[in-house]
């Protein structure tokens, strides 16, 4: 059985005013408002889960946009003394369906990744985020 939800994924890029740990800790903090699971944490990346997979299947497109099944890799390198660049990359995690998740699923997902990063943008905002550099969407 084909997972056609990896396919839906996305990418943004800031430039913020703060040390690693604190960015980490910030998005850390929203992470856990959404119920979601850090998988794994260095002193410059993590890992996490959010959404249900559960509920996605049992409520499908009505699913709340915080409860749509998310991968997030957040990655934080030093570009000077004052300030570093986060790359979060996050895919969707709906797993195995017998059949593809049409325009109405990539939609739902698209909504939810707006969403996303727009949390983790003002996550950033006590660190001073420099506003969106780029946004990539497959």
């Amino acid at each position: 059985m084909p997972d056609f939800s990896e396919r839906l994924q996305r990418s943004q890029t800031w430039t913020v005013e703060a040390k690693p740990s604190q960015i980490l800790d910030s998005i850390v903090e929203r992470i856990d408002s959404r119920q979601g699971r850090v998988e794994s944490r260095t002193a410059d990346s993590l890992d996490a889960n959010l959404g249900s997979r559960v509920r996605f299947r049992l409520f499908g497109l009505f699913t709340p946009k915080r409860a749509v099944p998310l991968h997030l890799r957040v990655a934080v390198s030093v570009e000077s003394n004052l300030s570093a660049r986060v790359v979060a990359d996050a895919r969707g995690d709906a797993g195995f369906y017998i059949v593809k998740i049409g325009s109405m699923g990539d939609r739902k997902y698209s909504s939810t990744f707006d969403d996303l990063f727009a949390e983790l943008g003002k996550a950033m905002t006590g660190p001073k985020a420099a506003g969106n550099e780029s946004s990539q969407i497959s």
